[in-house]
């Protein structure tokens, strides 16, 4: 009675872990100006993993691509400072 039932859950549970993994593939494929269909090459068995390891090192482009603008880096945060006001040692 539960089989079917664990079942039809697990399968939901991949459905929406591959999802979620392209969906993230095809952002990060549109930070180095590519097209987010390429994430479909990690379906490919040894490509896929040639094709994700290739992906964690290229940086992002620089400038806004035709995927949307550049994520600007935020403002440094301030040096911490002690009880006293003065930078710790």
């Amino acid at each position: 009675m539960l089989g079917p039932l664990i079942g039809s859950i697990f399968i939901a549970g991949y459905v929406l872990f591959f999802w979620a993994w392209f969906a993230l593939m095809a952002k990060r494929l549109h930070d180095l100006g590519k097209s987010g269909w390429l994430s479909l090459l990690l379906i490919v068995p040894i490509f896929g993993i040639m094709v994700l390891i290739f992906l964690h090192f290229p940086r992002g482009d620089d400038y806004d691509n035709a995927y949307g603008p550049v994520q600007r880096k935020a403002a440094p945060l301030p040096r911490p400072t002690g009880p006293d006001g003065a930078s710790p040692k």
